[in-house]
């Protein structure tokens, strides 16, 4: 009789237990990656190399950079649509804003125009993942996290009249634990924007590569 009233509270447990060992498993597996995509925009791949990060990646040794210029149009998103218009718009736009902030808070000057110790930046996304924000609502209910993953894919470079500074094609995933950004379908391929053009700016100025995040 004793063994029997406790039954229930066993089982509870056992599903407890079994669901903490879940989440473990899952957010061990859910960890944010970065790598490099197996197709690239960028002429003159060949000349990229693979980073300990995981991404490639090149920079002329002996270029000097003060300053940068990104056109209005440098920003481009080529791969076969799975966004509409409004999700193109916003990713564009933050990458557009994550290489501004990244370039000059590594202490680049932002330049009206190209010209002498100024590099035009220009970018192409060349993939993008979405989030399934409703998913993410029933896993976090569930496992208490949000496992539909979001992120990116794109390359970057910076030119100097006509001649490559510097060039990284870039392919990040987001971690389970990136929760603010699970629950609109192009936040995590915005976030990896931003980490994108952290590891750009690391590249353009010569800089130990800092943590993703």
């Amino acid at each position: 009789m004793f063994a029997l009233s406790h039954t229930p509270s066993r089982l509870r447990l056992r599903v407890l237990l079994s669901a903490l060992v879940l989440a473990g498993s899952l957010t061990m597996a859910g960890c944010a990656s970065v790598g490099s995509p197996s197709q690239t925009s960028l002429r003159d791949a060949e000349q990229l190399t693979a980073q300990p990060d995981g991404t490639r990646a090149w920079r002329a040794a002996e270029a000097r950079v003060s300053a940068f210029y990104l056109p209005g149009d440098a920003l481009e998103i080529r791969f076969p649509t799975k966004l509409d218009d409004e999700q193109q718009d916003a990713l564009r736009k933050a990458f557009a804003q994550a290489l501004v902030k990244e370039l000059t808070d590594a202490g680049l000057r932002q330049a009206d125009a190209a010209g002498p110790g100024v590099v035009q930046v220009r970018g192409v996304i060349t993939d993008a993942e979405l989030a399934s924000p409703g998913l993410n609502v029933v896993t976090t209910l569930l496992v208490l996290l949000p496992l539909s993953r979001g992120g990116v894919s794109l390359d970057v470079e910076a030119l100097g009249g006509t001649s490559r500074v510097a060039a990284l094609s870039f392919k990040g995933k987001a971690g389970v634990n990136n929760v603010g950004s699970a629950f609109r379908g192009i936040g995590h391929a915005k976030l990896q924007t931003e980490v994108a053009a952290r590891k750009f700016a690391d590249l353009l100025l010569q800089r130990a590569p800092k943590s993703a995040s």
